[in-house]
């Protein structure tokens, strides 16, 4: 299963708050509506999403890294695609992505993959 969420700024306490996850399925879905509550001045500044546990292809059986069919600890090609996408309307823009190995990466311009620190 995957999940998906927004990140938003609150400009008057300069605090950020995520929205709680939704499901999307074990492919994740690309037309998920996603709302941050309205009327207060909260600016979207990213997202997060988590990719699944290892599978096969086509048909999505567990299995383990070695096998492995979708990169599932990185960036998907589709997930880049939206990041440069997005980019061009919001230029700070964060994504952050946690994987089926227990790690936690952030995009950078769209490309790149930060590993997060989740020790401090």
């Amino acid at each position: 299963m995957e999940y998906i969420g927004l990140i938003y700024l609150d400009p008057a306490s300069g605090m950020y708050y995520a929205m709680l996850p939704i499901p999307t399925g074990v492919e994740g879905s690309p037309h998920v509506d996603l709302k941050i509550p309205s009327g207060q001045g909260f600016k979207i500044v990213g997202d997060y999403h988590t990719h699944g546990n290892y599978c096969t292809a086509p048909k999505h059986v567990p299995t383990d890294k070695a096998h492995d069919a979708f990169r599932s600890d990185q960036f998907s090609t589709p997930d880049v695609d939206y990041s440069r996408s997005i980019l061009r309307l919001i230029p700070n823009y964060m994504r952050y992505l946690g994987t089926p190995s227990g790690a936690f990466v952030q995009m950078t311009g769209g490309s790149s993959q930060v590993p997060i620190d989740t020790a401090h």
